[in-house]
Protein backbone atom coordinates (compact mmCIF):
# COMPACT_ATOMS: atom_id res chain seq x y z
CA UNK A 1 0.00 0.00 0.00
CA UNK A 2 2.83 2.76 0.86
CA UNK A 3 4.57 1.95 -2.68
CA UNK A 4 0.77 2.39 -4.14
CA UNK A 5 0.37 5.50 -2.26
CA UNK A 6 3.73 6.86 -3.38
CA UNK A 7 3.49 5.65 -7.07
CA UNK A 8 0.13 7.70 -6.85
CA UNK A 9 1.33 10.52 -5.51
CA UNK A 10 4.57 10.75 -7.69
CA UNK A 11 2.49 10.69 -10.76
CA UNK A 12 -0.17 13.39 -9.53
CA UNK A 13 3.11 15.70 -9.02
CA UNK A 14 4.19 15.15 -11.99
CA UNK A 15 1.11 15.79 -13.65
CA UNK A 16 0.38 18.91 -11.66
CA UNK A 17 3.78 20.63 -12.80
CA UNK A 18 3.32 19.68 -16.40
CA UNK A 19 -0.22 19.82 -17.05
CA UNK A 20 -1.51 22.04 -14.57
CA UNK A 21 -4.38 21.31 -12.50
CA UNK A 22 -5.87 17.78 -13.77
CA UNK A 23 -8.80 15.18 -12.87
CA UNK A 24 -8.43 13.58 -9.20
CA UNK A 25 -8.99 9.23 -9.93
CA UNK A 26 -9.38 7.99 -6.68
CA UNK A 27 -10.57 5.02 -7.20
CA UNK A 28 -10.78 2.70 -10.00
CA UNK A 29 -13.98 2.78 -12.61
CA UNK A 30 -16.33 0.25 -10.85
CA UNK A 31 -20.12 -0.78 -10.89
CA UNK A 32 -19.90 1.40 -7.42
CA UNK A 33 -17.76 4.15 -8.60
CA UNK A 34 -18.90 4.31 -12.42
CA UNK A 35 -18.08 8.09 -13.66
CA UNK A 36 -15.49 8.69 -16.23
CA UNK A 37 -16.07 12.24 -16.63
CA UNK A 38 -14.27 13.95 -13.71
CA UNK A 39 -13.48 17.86 -14.06
CA UNK A 40 -9.94 19.14 -13.28
CA UNK A 41 -9.09 19.89 -9.81
CA UNK A 42 -7.94 22.97 -9.51
CA UNK A 43 -3.43 23.19 -9.06
CA UNK A 44 -3.76 23.84 -5.17
CA UNK A 45 -6.53 20.85 -4.95
CA UNK A 46 -3.96 18.69 -6.73
CA UNK A 47 -0.94 19.50 -4.93
CA UNK A 48 -3.31 18.69 -1.90
CA UNK A 49 -3.34 14.94 -3.34
CA UNK A 50 0.12 14.81 -4.06
CA UNK A 51 1.21 15.99 0.03
CA UNK A 52 -1.65 13.28 0.92
CA UNK A 53 -0.32 10.48 -1.09
CA UNK A 54 2.81 11.03 -0.25
CA UNK A 55 2.95 11.23 3.88
CA UNK A 56 0.51 7.83 3.53
CA UNK A 57 3.59 6.05 1.74
CA UNK A 58 5.43 7.97 3.88
CA UNK A 59 3.60 6.23 7.38
CA UNK A 60 3.29 2.51 5.35
CA UNK A 61 6.79 2.23 3.86
CA UNK A 62 9.81 0.73 5.11
CA UNK A 63 13.36 2.59 5.94
CA UNK A 64 16.06 1.58 3.61
CA UNK A 65 18.19 -1.15 5.56
CA UNK A 66 14.93 -3.40 6.58
CA UNK A 67 14.84 -6.56 6.15
CA UNK A 68 11.30 -6.32 3.66
CA UNK A 69 11.90 -3.12 2.49
CA UNK A 70 12.17 -4.94 -1.14
CA UNK A 71 14.62 -5.28 -3.91
CA UNK A 72 17.04 -2.42 -5.62
CA UNK A 73 14.79 0.10 -7.34
CA UNK A 74 11.69 -0.03 -5.22
CA UNK A 75 10.78 2.87 -3.45
CA UNK A 76 11.32 3.12 0.75
CA UNK A 77 10.65 5.24 3.40
CA UNK A 78 13.67 7.64 2.77
CA UNK A 79 12.57 8.61 -0.85
CA UNK A 80 8.37 9.13 0.20
CA UNK A 81 10.54 11.62 2.31
CA UNK A 82 12.42 12.80 -0.29
CA UNK A 83 9.56 13.67 -2.79
CA UNK A 84 7.63 15.12 -0.30
CA UNK A 85 10.03 17.45 0.49
CA UNK A 86 10.31 18.23 -3.23
CA UNK A 87 6.47 18.88 -3.68
CA UNK A 88 6.56 21.17 -0.38
CA UNK A 89 9.92 23.03 -2.12
CA UNK A 90 7.96 23.35 -5.37
CA UNK A 91 5.18 24.69 -3.95
CA UNK A 92 6.77 26.82 -1.61
CA UNK A 93 9.13 28.34 -5.04
CA UNK A 94 6.17 28.83 -6.86
CA UNK A 95 4.84 31.01 -4.98
CA UNK A 96 7.53 33.05 -3.76
CA UNK A 97 7.90 36.83 -4.99
CA UNK A 98 11.29 38.57 -5.63
CA UNK A 99 13.84 38.33 -7.68
CA UNK A 100 16.34 35.35 -9.28
CA UNK A 101 19.39 36.18 -11.13
CA UNK A 102 20.22 33.60 -14.08
CA UNK A 103 23.38 32.99 -16.52
CA UNK A 104 22.52 32.92 -19.79
CA UNK A 105 21.57 35.24 -22.70
CA UNK A 106 23.66 35.12 -26.27
CA UNK A 107 26.69 36.08 -24.15
CA UNK A 108 26.39 34.04 -21.43
CA UNK A 109 25.65 37.10 -18.96
CA UNK A 110 24.12 37.47 -15.55
CA UNK A 111 20.90 38.52 -15.91
CA UNK A 112 18.25 39.01 -12.66
CA UNK A 113 14.45 38.90 -13.38
CA UNK A 114 11.49 39.34 -11.56
CA UNK A 115 9.57 35.90 -11.03
CA UNK A 116 6.66 35.72 -11.40
CA UNK A 117 3.74 33.32 -8.95
CA UNK A 118 3.48 30.20 -10.65
CA UNK A 119 -0.53 30.06 -11.70
CA UNK A 120 -2.61 27.99 -9.54
CA UNK A 121 -0.14 28.84 -6.39
CA UNK A 122 -0.94 32.51 -5.91
CA UNK A 123 -1.77 33.43 -2.05
CA UNK A 124 -0.02 30.00 -0.73
CA UNK A 125 2.68 30.92 2.61
CA UNK A 126 6.04 30.42 0.68
CA UNK A 127 7.86 30.84 3.99
CA UNK A 128 5.53 28.02 5.77
CA UNK A 129 5.99 26.01 2.73
CA UNK A 130 9.47 26.05 2.46
CA UNK A 131 9.86 25.36 6.64
CA UNK A 132 8.07 21.65 5.67
CA UNK A 133 10.41 21.03 2.98
CA UNK A 134 13.48 22.05 4.91
CA UNK A 135 12.21 19.69 7.85
CA UNK A 136 11.22 17.14 5.61
CA UNK A 137 14.96 17.17 3.87
CA UNK A 138 16.58 17.33 7.39
CA UNK A 139 14.30 14.31 8.23
CA UNK A 140 16.15 12.31 5.64
CA UNK A 141 19.43 13.70 6.60
CA UNK A 142 19.81 13.40 9.65
CA UNK A 143 18.42 9.34 9.35
CA UNK A 144 21.89 8.85 8.48
CA UNK A 145 20.32 5.86 5.93
CA UNK A 146 21.70 8.00 2.95
CA UNK A 147 24.99 10.09 1.50
CA UNK A 148 26.85 11.72 -1.27
CA UNK A 149 29.04 8.85 -3.27
CA UNK A 150 33.19 10.23 -2.52
CA UNK A 151 34.15 10.08 -6.00
CA UNK A 152 31.39 11.68 -8.23
CA UNK A 153 32.85 10.05 -11.27
CA UNK A 154 32.41 6.69 -9.12
CA UNK A 155 28.54 7.52 -8.91
CA UNK A 156 27.83 7.41 -12.50
CA UNK A 157 29.54 3.76 -12.99
CA UNK A 158 27.96 0.38 -12.87
CA UNK A 159 28.81 -0.12 -9.22
CA UNK A 160 27.71 3.24 -8.04
CA UNK A 161 23.77 2.08 -9.39
CA UNK A 162 21.41 1.94 -6.33
CA UNK A 163 23.97 3.69 -4.13
CA UNK A 164 23.00 5.59 -0.79
CA UNK A 165 23.27 8.38 -3.06
CA UNK A 166 21.22 7.30 -5.98
CA UNK A 167 18.09 6.80 -3.71
CA UNK A 168 15.68 6.02 -6.49
CA UNK A 169 16.72 4.82 -10.16
CA UNK A 170 15.01 3.64 -13.36
CA UNK A 171 16.12 0.17 -13.38
CA UNK A 172 17.37 -1.14 -16.56
CA UNK A 173 18.47 -4.98 -17.37
CA UNK A 174 20.95 -6.08 -20.35
CA UNK A 175 19.16 -8.82 -22.54
CA UNK A 176 15.76 -7.92 -21.20
CA UNK A 177 13.22 -5.74 -22.52
CA UNK A 178 13.35 -3.87 -20.08
CA UNK A 179 16.10 -1.57 -21.88
CA UNK A 180 16.94 2.02 -23.47
CA UNK A 181 18.17 4.36 -25.75
CA UNK A 182 19.63 6.26 -22.72
CA UNK A 183 23.59 5.20 -23.54
CA UNK A 184 23.50 5.92 -27.33
CA UNK A 185 21.13 9.53 -26.96
CA UNK A 186 23.14 11.05 -24.36
CA UNK A 187 26.96 9.15 -24.66
CA UNK A 188 29.53 10.64 -27.23
CA UNK A 189 30.20 7.16 -28.75
CA UNK A 190 27.26 6.58 -30.13
CA UNK A 191 25.77 3.43 -32.62
CA UNK A 192 24.87 6.41 -35.07
CA UNK A 193 28.49 7.84 -34.21
CA UNK A 194 28.15 10.82 -31.91
CA UNK A 195 24.97 11.03 -28.92
CA UNK A 196 21.87 13.15 -30.13
CA UNK A 197 21.84 14.98 -26.54
CA UNK A 198 24.86 16.99 -25.29
CA UNK A 199 25.71 20.08 -22.60
CA UNK A 200 25.93 23.77 -24.25
CA UNK A 201 29.19 25.18 -24.28
CA UNK A 202 27.77 27.92 -22.36
CA UNK A 203 26.81 25.63 -19.73
CA UNK A 204 30.24 24.02 -19.57
CA UNK A 205 31.73 27.58 -19.34
CA UNK A 206 29.53 27.65 -15.74
CA UNK A 207 32.08 24.93 -14.06
CA UNK A 208 35.53 25.64 -12.62
CA UNK A 209 37.89 23.93 -14.61
CA UNK A 210 38.83 21.51 -11.43
CA UNK A 211 35.18 20.70 -11.17
CA UNK A 212 35.10 17.06 -11.58
CA UNK A 213 31.32 17.56 -13.16
CA UNK A 214 33.00 18.83 -16.00
CA UNK A 215 36.89 17.42 -15.72
CA UNK A 216 35.53 13.71 -15.15
CA UNK A 217 31.89 13.89 -15.95
CA UNK A 218 32.54 15.05 -19.58
CA UNK A 219 34.18 13.10 -22.60
CA UNK A 220 36.98 15.15 -23.47
CA UNK A 221 38.10 12.34 -25.65
CA UNK A 222 36.98 9.73 -27.94
CA UNK A 223 36.75 7.92 -30.67
CA UNK A 224 33.18 7.19 -32.54
CA UNK A 225 32.40 3.79 -33.58
CA UNK A 226 33.73 5.06 -37.36
CA UNK A 227 36.97 5.36 -36.02
CA UNK A 228 36.99 9.13 -35.67
CA UNK A 229 39.02 10.60 -32.97
CA UNK A 230 37.33 14.02 -31.21
CA UNK A 231 38.42 16.07 -28.63
CA UNK A 232 36.08 18.65 -26.64
CA UNK A 233 36.60 21.57 -26.01
CA UNK A 234 38.25 23.28 -28.96
CA UNK A 235 39.89 26.01 -26.70
CA UNK A 236 41.56 23.54 -23.96
CA UNK A 237 43.41 22.00 -27.18
CA UNK A 238 46.91 21.69 -24.92
CA UNK A 239 44.97 19.76 -22.45
CA UNK A 240 43.24 17.08 -24.89
CA UNK A 241 44.62 17.32 -28.81
CA UNK A 242 47.22 14.96 -27.66
CA UNK A 243 46.71 11.92 -24.99
CA UNK A 244 48.52 9.39 -24.13
CA UNK A 245 50.51 9.74 -28.41
CA UNK A 246 46.77 9.38 -29.81
CA UNK A 247 45.98 12.81 -31.75
CA UNK A 248 42.55 13.67 -31.29
CA UNK A 249 40.56 16.52 -33.61
CA UNK A 250 38.00 19.67 -33.05
CA UNK A 251 37.37 21.47 -35.93
CA UNK A 252 35.10 23.73 -34.20
CA UNK A 253 32.26 22.57 -35.95
CA UNK A 254 28.81 21.59 -34.90
CA UNK A 255 29.55 17.96 -34.78
CA UNK A 256 32.92 18.46 -32.49
CA UNK A 257 32.30 21.49 -30.24
CA UNK A 258 29.79 19.22 -27.73
CA UNK A 259 30.55 18.29 -24.14
CA UNK A 260 28.28 14.91 -23.80
CA UNK A 261 27.97 13.69 -20.16
CA UNK A 262 29.31 10.75 -18.85
CA UNK A 263 26.29 9.85 -17.01
CA UNK A 264 24.60 7.33 -19.26
CA UNK A 265 27.79 6.01 -20.90
CA UNK A 266 28.14 3.02 -18.16
CA UNK A 267 26.48 0.08 -19.48
CA UNK A 268 27.42 -3.35 -20.22
CA UNK A 269 27.54 -3.21 -24.18
CA UNK A 270 28.21 0.29 -25.42
CA UNK A 271 27.86 -0.61 -29.45
CA UNK A 272 24.52 -1.39 -29.03
CA UNK A 273 21.56 0.83 -29.41
CA UNK A 274 19.11 -0.58 -26.44
CA UNK A 275 21.33 -0.79 -23.33
CA UNK A 276 20.79 -1.10 -19.28
CA UNK A 277 21.08 2.48 -18.85
CA UNK A 278 19.70 3.36 -15.26
CA UNK A 279 18.04 7.26 -14.82
CA UNK A 280 17.89 9.16 -11.79
CA UNK A 281 14.90 9.40 -10.16
CA UNK A 282 15.52 10.84 -6.59
CA UNK A 283 19.21 11.56 -5.56
CA UNK A 284 20.61 12.13 -2.26
CA UNK A 285 22.34 15.50 -3.57
CA UNK A 286 18.56 16.64 -4.72
CA UNK A 287 17.68 16.35 -0.71
CA UNK A 288 21.09 18.50 0.44
CA UNK A 289 20.12 21.57 -2.01
CA UNK A 290 16.51 21.34 -1.33
CA UNK A 291 17.46 21.72 2.69
CA UNK A 292 19.99 24.52 1.07
CA UNK A 293 17.25 26.41 -1.08
CA UNK A 294 14.39 26.23 2.14
CA UNK A 295 17.19 27.15 5.00
CA UNK A 296 18.10 29.92 2.89
CA UNK A 297 14.46 31.37 2.45
CA UNK A 298 14.02 30.68 6.30
CA UNK A 299 17.13 32.01 7.39
CA UNK A 300 18.83 34.00 5.00
CA UNK A 301 21.85 32.38 3.79
CA UNK A 302 22.18 30.98 7.15
CA UNK A 303 25.40 29.16 8.22
CA UNK A 304 23.16 25.54 7.99
CA UNK A 305 22.32 26.63 4.40
CA UNK A 306 26.18 27.65 3.00
CA UNK A 307 26.90 24.07 4.55
CA UNK A 308 24.78 22.41 2.58
CA UNK A 309 25.43 23.98 -0.24
CA UNK A 310 29.10 23.51 0.17
CA UNK A 311 28.99 19.82 0.86
CA UNK A 312 27.65 19.43 -2.80
CA UNK A 313 30.48 21.40 -4.13
CA UNK A 314 32.89 20.27 -2.45
CA UNK A 315 32.60 16.82 -3.64
CA UNK A 316 33.02 18.41 -6.85
CA UNK A 317 36.02 19.42 -5.76
CA UNK A 318 34.97 23.32 -6.71
CA UNK A 319 35.70 26.01 -4.54
CA UNK A 320 33.54 26.74 -1.78
CA UNK A 321 30.02 29.34 -2.77
CA UNK A 322 30.90 32.94 -2.22
CA UNK A 323 30.73 34.24 1.40
CA UNK A 324 28.43 37.14 2.72
CA UNK A 325 25.66 36.42 -0.13
CA UNK A 326 22.14 38.24 0.54
CA UNK A 327 18.99 35.99 0.32
CA UNK A 328 18.63 37.10 -3.31
CA UNK A 329 22.22 35.67 -4.19
CA UNK A 330 22.09 32.67 -2.35
CA UNK A 331 18.94 31.73 -4.16
CA UNK A 332 20.27 32.76 -7.41
CA UNK A 333 23.50 30.57 -6.68
CA UNK A 334 21.60 27.47 -5.43
CA UNK A 335 19.43 27.46 -8.80
CA UNK A 336 23.33 27.77 -10.80
CA UNK A 337 24.19 25.06 -8.50
CA UNK A 338 20.97 22.67 -9.18
CA UNK A 339 21.90 22.92 -12.80
CA UNK A 340 25.49 22.01 -12.61
CA UNK A 341 24.60 19.29 -10.39
CA UNK A 342 22.08 18.16 -12.29
CA UNK A 343 22.86 18.34 -15.54
CA UNK A 344 21.09 16.49 -18.11
CA UNK A 345 19.37 14.95 -15.12
CA UNK A 346 15.37 16.01 -16.43
CA UNK A 347 15.59 18.70 -13.70
CA UNK A 348 16.35 21.94 -15.17
CA UNK A 349 13.21 23.08 -17.26
CA UNK A 350 10.88 22.33 -13.46
CA UNK A 351 13.38 24.00 -11.77
CA UNK A 352 12.91 27.19 -14.38
CA UNK A 353 9.33 26.89 -14.10
CA UNK A 354 8.75 26.51 -10.49
CA UNK A 355 11.03 29.78 -10.07
CA UNK A 356 8.72 31.80 -12.13
CA UNK A 357 11.29 32.86 -14.74
CA UNK A 358 11.41 30.06 -17.54
CA UNK A 359 9.75 32.31 -20.04
CA UNK A 360 12.57 34.82 -19.21
CA UNK A 361 15.33 32.93 -18.99
CA UNK A 362 14.51 31.00 -22.26
CA UNK A 363 13.68 33.73 -24.25
CA UNK A 364 17.20 35.69 -23.36
CA UNK A 365 18.99 32.84 -24.80
CA UNK A 366 16.53 33.00 -27.96
CA UNK A 367 18.59 30.68 -30.34
CA UNK A 368 21.02 28.85 -28.90
CA UNK A 369 23.91 26.85 -29.36
CA UNK A 370 23.97 24.98 -33.31
CA UNK A 371 20.90 27.74 -34.34
CA UNK A 372 18.76 25.96 -32.31
CA UNK A 373 15.27 28.29 -31.44
CA UNK A 374 15.04 28.51 -27.20
CA UNK A 375 11.90 30.55 -27.83
CA UNK A 376 9.03 30.21 -25.80
CA UNK A 377 5.58 32.13 -25.18
CA UNK A 378 2.70 31.21 -22.76
CA UNK A 379 1.81 28.23 -24.24
CA UNK A 380 4.97 26.49 -23.40
CA UNK A 381 4.19 27.14 -19.76
CA UNK A 382 1.97 23.72 -19.64
CA UNK A 383 1.77 20.37 -22.24
CA UNK A 384 -1.04 20.43 -24.04
CA UNK A 385 -3.98 17.85 -22.81
CA UNK A 386 -4.22 14.74 -24.56
CA UNK A 387 -6.97 14.48 -27.79
CA UNK A 388 -7.91 11.27 -26.00
CA UNK A 389 -8.55 12.57 -22.88
CA UNK A 390 -10.83 16.21 -24.33
CA UNK A 391 -12.42 13.46 -26.12
CA UNK A 392 -13.44 10.71 -23.67
CA UNK A 393 -13.78 13.32 -20.64
CA UNK A 394 -16.36 15.45 -21.30
CA UNK A 395 -16.26 17.16 -17.83
CA UNK A 396 -13.27 19.01 -19.27
CA UNK A 397 -14.30 21.86 -21.48
CA UNK A 398 -11.05 22.90 -23.01
CA UNK A 399 -7.29 22.75 -23.68
CA UNK A 400 -4.62 24.52 -21.71
CA UNK A 401 -4.01 28.35 -22.78
CA UNK A 402 -3.13 28.34 -26.32
CA UNK A 403 -3.54 24.78 -27.25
Amino acid sequence: MGEAYFLRGWAYFQLVQLYGGVPLRLKSLSAENPETNVPRASVKDSYAQVISDLKAAETKLLPLGHAKVGEAGRVNQGVAKAVLAKAYLTMASGSLTGNLTVRGGTDNGYYTYAKTVVAGLEGLDSKAYYTLARDKAAEVMTSNLYSLTPSWKDLWSIAGRNSKEQMWELQSLAGTAFVNNLSAYFSARSTFGQGAVWTTNNHYSDYEDADKRVLDGVTHNYTTLQGTNIFYPSWQAALYKVVNGVNYNNTGTTGAERAYVIKYSAVADPTVANSDAFFPLVRYADVILIYAEAENEINEASTQAYDALNTIRTRASATPAPTGMNREQFRSFVLAERAREFNLEGIRRFDLMRMGVYLQVMNKISTGQNSISKVRSLKNLLLPLPLNELNSNTAIKGNNPGW
